[in-house]
């Protein structure tokens, strides 16, 4: 990731920009061929992480659909590693017990698993009938 980039994030995080105005700003910058990262199953079919949420019928709640490219995770976590979080925060996770690197390690080789699963990863039914509530996680 070149300076721009990294001044561009770094200003979004202190609050001197918003997410909008960033966006503008790394339209403008222009994106290389070379950083351009899809993850495709061995179809060649893009992949996304997904998470469903339904309260039930007769809950009166919405339900909730989440679509995460599996591409969206792997790029951005080079940004955990780029400076753009603060060095107080990753001393404080630390101070906790939470192992940045570990953790993206960890999402970098996950995210490279997911690619060819078509597993359900999470799957909670909870209560029963109409008014049961279910959550799924998985990739498609």
């Amino acid at each position: 990731m070149n300076n721009d980039k990294k001044r561009i994030l770094q200003m979004v995080s202190e609050g001197k920009i918003s997410t909008d105005e960033a966006l503008t700003l790394l339209e403008a910058l222009g994106e290389p061929e070379g950083e351009k990262i899809e993850i495709k199953d061995r179809r060649g079919r893009k992949k996304n992480l997904r998470v469903d949420i339904d309260a039930g019928d007769n809950s009166g709640k919405a339900k909730v659909k989440v679509n995460v490219p599996l591409s969206i995770i792997k790029a951005l976590m080079p940004l955990a590693k780029s400076g753009v979080i603060p060095e107080k925060t990753k001393h404080e996770l630390e101070r906790q017990g939470i192992n940045l690197d570990q953790i993206i390690k960890m999402t970098e080789s996950v995210t490279d698993e997911l690619a060819d699963s078509d597993e359900e990863i999470v799957n909670i039914t909870a209560g029963d009938g109409e008014d049961g509530a279910t959550v799924k996680v998985y990739v498609d």
